[in-house]
């Protein structure tokens, strides 16, 4: 995502983690990062170039996500790279702030706990606690 160029998402996405209790810290996408993973790979099932793109930030989680506007609404996957696991999901067709509010819900449990949808387990998290635990978000 180029944060100057997609506005709308950038406002929609914070408010939403904001909303939720979690602080973004959204990629800088300079060259650097731009040559080192493609948009492709910010879902792959393999989430070591991810993570090591990301260690430039020192964060404890990496959320990254994949945006689509349909005709008159938005669908999106979503990966969470926490505690050496991936958490993924999906939101069907909706309208942004909607569908941003839902990918939020998994990382907003009571007590700083990101909950697991499939598997109903719940991993403690320091997402919440430190400017260390702030999420960190990949946006296609």
């Amino acid at each position: 995502m180029d944060v100057e160029q997609d506005i709308e998402i950038n406002i929609a996405l914070e408010n939403a983690a904001k909303a939720h209790g979690i602080p973004p810290l959204l990629p800088l996408m300079d060259l650097e990062e731009k040559q080192s993973i493609s948009v492709k790979e910010l879902l792959a099932t393999d989430a070591e170039k991810i993570l090591v793109v990301s260690a430039r930030y020192d964060v404890a989680s990496i959320l990254s996500a994949k945006l689509v506007k349909q005709r008159r609404c938005w669908r999106s996957e979503w990966a969470l790279h926490f505690n050496n696991k991936v958490e993924r999901w999906t939101n069907a067709c909706s309208d942004l702030k909607t569908n941003l509010d839902h990918a939020m819900q998994p990382l907003s449990a009571p007590d700083g706990l990101i909950v697991s949808r499939r598997r109903r387990e719940i991993c403690q998290s320091e997402v919440r606690d430190s400017a260390r635990g702030r999420l960190k978000f990949y946006p296609e």
